[in-house]
């Protein structure tokens, strides 16, 4: 896992977030800047995408529930509600 840098605090909501998560949308569009090399404009429609699709966390540190929630799926034959 990379560094715990202040502005992944923020992304991830930790220190600041602002109305409708207008702080964290903002330093990951920066990062996504300085880091993926997007332009400014493009950065800011990822990271409100981005933001208010999925729920974010360190990297890797969802690993071992991602795992427990797979293998109980695995377990349980799917059944389609509608048949």
């Amino acid at each position: 896992m990379e560094q715990f840098e202040e502005e992944i605090c923020c992304i991830l909501n930790i220190c600041c977030g602002g109305a409708n998560n207008r702080d964290a949308k903002a330093a990951l569009a920066k990062k996504l800047v300085a880091s993926a090399g997007l332009q400014a404009d493009q950065a800011a429609t990822v990271s409100a995408y981005i933001m208010e699709t999925f729920d974010l966390a360190p990297s890797g540190s969802l690993k071992a529930y991602r795992d427990a929630v797979a293998k109980m799926a695995r377990e349980y034959p799917y059944q389609d509600e509608d048949a």
